[in-house]
């Protein structure tokens, strides 16, 4: 574990661009979930907004109350749902659209576990061991170790871009404590 957290961790500080970080952290995340989609939102202080990057590159920004991510980055609590589509807090605008379960994850700014800086979304398949219409998506102790570090990597990595980067891309995030 300690090894895949070094490995995750020079990845992403290797990347210059806030997109391009963001792009890579997700094709990262599906690749050690074993999923098809993943969807990370940041929060800007500026103007109080999520940001997430869509399938070409382009920003989007939404109100924090949208969706599974509004919540979670509010509530600073981890998501386990059953059926993403069909659950109430779920916004096609910013969820990734499924009925499969999925877990959405606050990224902490590692400084602060009270400052959330954003949210990780993926599907997770392997919740649906065992769930029935009564049940929950259980996550397993490996998979919440797993997220626990990818979610400490990430922040790391978003705060030195938004810390010590350059370019007005990387300027425009800035981090809030709820």
């Amino acid at each position: 574990m300690l090894i895949f957290g070094l490995k995750i961790g020079t990845e992403l500080n290797s990347l210059h661009g806030t997109k391009e970080l963001i792009t890579q952290a997700e094709k990262s995340l599906c690749f050690i979930l074993s999923t098809e989609k993943a969807r990370i939102c940041l929060y800007d202080k500026v103007t109080n907004q999520m940001i997430w990057y869509g399938q070409n590159g382009e920003e989007n920004r939404g109100d924090l109350s949208m969706g599974i991510f509004g919540h979670v980055m509010t509530k600073k609590e981890i998501e386990n749902i059953t059926n993403g589509y069909n659950h109430e807090l779920f916004n096609g605008k910013v969820d990734i659209e499924t009925s499969m379960p999925l877990i959405c994850w606050p990224i902490k700014h590692p400084n602060n576990e009270n400052e959330v800086i954003g949210a990780i979304e993926a599907i997770y398949a392997r919740g649906l061991k065992g769930v029935s219409a009564l049940k929950k998506s259980t996550l397993n102790p490996f998979d919440h170790e797993l997220l626990e570090l990818f979610a400490k990597q990430l922040s790391q990595s978003i705060v030195n871009r938004t810390r010590y980067g350059s370019s007005s891309e990387n300027q425009q995030i800035e981090l809030k404590q709820h």
